[in-house]
């Protein structure tokens, strides 16, 4: 299959409130859309740098997406996902293009990109609900939640004082049935003391997770910290660092957090998945926010994965605008479409 074109468009979309991430708030959603032409099938992919990545990042990702553009056309498919692969472009660049072109290939296959990337992926996949961080609002945010049907609760910790948190984590556990539990995200707020001091506070709960506790993880303070846990912790926007200098300790951690966004698309992110499985470490897919058709990208990836765990996939309802539908969580589940990405621009069939 020959590419005919690629097509690169800007967006800027808006939130309904704003996302507390690790090193940054974020009031809007900005990035570029990958369309893949080829055989009168449209492939496509979201470019969204992180929130936390500089003028000179995001500009980087724009000028590869403009040189995938030209030199590109006319190439196979699959060479042209090869040489991306190989370029060295920015993660989110090759987030996009990857989709993109997947997408293509997951269309004239006639199966979902989720199928493409493993015969074995589930048709359906489990989502958590994104609360944000604990506001006065929170435990109304967690009600809703709950009558939806989501059964793992994702709430933002370490960006108020810890007893005020702690507080409104035991008002939104009172109100959780039997099997929910919390996931928490702490965004590396803490140093080790207050750390283990939080550990301690909420040990009694229903949490199923705390993802980057520290501001400086290393294995040994990470070590030490689980030590004292009675859950699972969880790297994230760290695990990079840790997979580039300390490789095996990464492995020894329970659960990764993977965005494609982050890692440069579904396919790096399944190979990492793969690696960690096999030293029995869990990951859970999430988005950065992104675009519905990064939304998508995801979904297919978690059900690559197929591991049964709930995953980030509804951060879509954060949007005010969007680039067309997203995946929607029914009962805190996604069913994925049977053919391609699944995704729609706004205003076409």
């Amino acid at each position: 299959m020959i590419l005919e074109e690629i097509r690169v468009a800007p967006y800027s979309l808006r939130l309904r409130r704003p996302w507390h991430g690790a090193a940054a708030v974020m009031e809007r959603r900005s990035g570029w859309l990958v369309s893949a032409l080829a055989l009168g099938l449209c492939g496509y992919g979201d470019c969204s740098p992180p929130p936390s990545a500089s003028e000179a990042e995001i500009a980087a990702s724009g000028t590869a997406l403009g040189e995938f553009a030209c030199e590109l056309r006319g190439c196979d498919v699959d060479a042209a996902l090869e040489i991306a692969a190989a370029s060295g472009a920015p993660a989110p660049a090759l987030c996009a293009l990857d989709s993109a072109l997947l997408d293509l290939k997951a269309q004239a296959a006639d199966v979902s990109l989720a199928r493409l990337l493993s015969p074995h992926a589930s048709a359906t996949v489990r989502a958590n609900a994104s609360l944000g961080i604990l506001d006065g609002e929170a435990v109304e945010r967690a009600r809703v939640a709950l009558a939806a049907g989501y059964g793992v609760l994702k709430v933002k910790v370490g960006a108020l004082p810890q007893a005020e948190e702690v507080a409104r984590l035991e008002a939104i556990a009172a109100e959780l049935p039997a099997g929910s539990m919390l996931r928490l995200d702490a965004n590396r707020a803490w140093d080790a003391d207050a750390a283990r001091r939080f550990v301690a506070r909420v040990s009694v709960l229903p949490i199923e997770t705390l993802e980057e506790p520290l501001v400086e993880p290393t294995p040994e303070s990470f070590d030490a910290l689980q030590r004292d846990a009675p859950f699972a912790l969880a790297l994230d926007e760290s695990l990079p660092q840790w997979l580039a200098e300390w490789p095996g300790a990464a492995l020894g951690v329970p659960r990764w957090v993977l965005k494609p966004m982050r890692w440069g698309g579904a396919r790096r992110c399944l190979m990492l998945a793969r690696r960690a499985a096999r030293a029995g470490v869990e990951c859970v897919v999430t988005t950065t926010v992104d675009s519905a058709p990064g939304c998508w990208l995801a979904a297919h990836l978690a059900a690559a994965l197929d591991n049964g765990l709930a995953h980030g996939l509804g951060t879509s309802e954060w949007l005010a605008d969007d680039l067309g539908p997203a995946p929607v969580p029914i009962g805190g589940e996604i069913a994925l479409p049977a053919r391609g990405l699944g995704f729609a621009l706004a205003g076409q069939p």
